[in-house]
């Protein structure tokens, strides 16, 4: 992540229901007035073939161009 915070770009959450951290990254992103596409890894088939390709056990997976961001380094950088 570069130093001077995240901004406007493009962001992916994977997440599943009853996540709170998914809802905790949606909520920082939309409080920021930043889009973002959101993907139920539950009922999407290239997201479920895309947790396996990349070892992903967990939600939210977030994606900020291209890479992948814990929900602490969002939070980081949008503060």
């Amino acid at each position: 992540m570069n130093t001077t915070g995240i901004v406007n770009t493009s962001y992916v959450i994977y997440g599943k229901k009853n996540c709170a951290g998914c809802e905790q990254a949606k909520a920082l992103l939309d409080s920021k007035g930043l889009g973002y596409q959101y993907i139920d890894v539950v009922t999407s088939p290239k997201a479920q073939q895309l947790f396996r390709e990349n070892g992903w056990r967990s939600v939210p997976q977030i994606v900020y161009n291209g890479e992948c961001v814990t929900l602490e380094q969002l939070k980081e950088g949008l503060t």
